[in-house]
């Protein structure tokens, strides 16, 4: 029985933590909404543009909760953070995908190599 109330509180609070970045998501692109809408200086607009890219990001991050716990055998531990990581710089720069994404491949192929020399 104490198996089954451990595994229950796990869930709830995965489902609290998901949640919050739903509300986090939302909020964000409906800021997002109201200041590109009602604000007509660029400052308004660039941070218009900033909440609606990290909303993005909070809601695939919201849609790939359930996997992202159990993150796929070939995938190096930590990585998935890793990922997360990079996408949120990514999304606050993009100009950063240039350094981001083939550092996280870089990542990628070592942690696999290194996985496939231990065994």
């Amino acid at each position: 029985m104490d198996r089954h109330s451990k595994d229950d509180r796990g869930k709830a609070q995965t489902d609290v933590k998901r949640t919050l970045v739903l509300l986090l998501s939302v909020s964000l692109l409906t800021g997002s909404f109201l200041l590109y809408s009602f604000g007509s200086d660029s400052s308004n607009v660039f941070a218009s543009m900033a909440m609606a890219r990290i909303g993005l990001v909070l809601g695939g991050l919201w849609l790939a909760w359930d996997s992202l716990r159990r993150p796929a055998r070939w995938l190096p531990p930590g990585l998935a953070g890793l990922g997360i990581l990079g996408l949120i710089a990514i999304a606050s720069q993009p100009r950063l995908a240039l350094v981001v994404l083939p550092l996280l491949g870089a990542l990628i192929a070592l942690g696999t190599f290194i996985r496939a020399v231990k065994r």
